[in-house]
């Protein structure tokens, strides 16, 4: 089902659709039916039906958000370890987990851990586009492409831009999966 940009859980029986792809998302699921369970028994009744379509129809735009543009692309503002950390979580369960090549287009600010971000990500990736981010705060990302440079054989292209390293990617041949990351 992710390639439909839903997951399914099932609870107390019921199978239920998520909108949210994340790995923590069934847990975070599981817990609102739950509560939802203890309303009931307190005398408030929400119609399955409104739960089911408050489940499925619930986004968060730039967490995993998953788009097909000639494949598939998710864009992530993971912008720190643990995000980055969630978001390979996900991609490891997601049916692009052994997808190759993959891209990651990537900037990142200087007051961000971008080195862990881009260690955590160098296995996990067959391309690296870094691009400048329209901010001061932005690290430069050829400091980005030499950091990542020792740590893995990648591909490693570096774009003045984030609408310059769009444009190339939507040009060059598509991978199996692309993540637009960073913040």
């Amino acid at each position: 089902h992710w390639t439909q940009g839903f997951r399914e859980i099932a609870y107390r029986g019921a199978s239920y659709r998520l909108g949210l792809l994340g790995v923590g998302q069934p847990a975070n699921a599981a817990l609102v039916l739950g509560v939802l369970d203890i309303l009931r028994q307190q005398g408030l009744d929400v119609a399955v039906q409104a739960i089911k379509k408050g489940l499925a129809d619930v986004r968060i735009y730039g967490r995993w958000e998953l788009r097909f543009i000639g494949g598939p692309w998710v864009f992530d503002v993971a912008h720190n370890p643990e995000a980055v950390g969630h978001f390979l979580r996900t991609l490891r369960v997601s049916p692009w987990q052994r997808a190759r090549p993959k891209r990651a287009i990537l900037g990142f600010m200087k007051d961000k851990n971008y080195q862990g971000m881009v260690r955590q990500l160098a296995p996990h990736f067959d391309e690296f586009y870094f691009c400048a981010m329209d901010s001061r705060r932005a690290v430069n990302p050829k400091v980005l492409g030499d950091y990542l440079q020792p740590l893995t054989t990648a591909k490693i292209d570096i774009f003045s831009s984030v609408p310059r390293a769009l444009t190339c990617a939507l040009k060059a041949e598509q991978p199996a999966f692309t993540a637009l990351l960073g913040s």
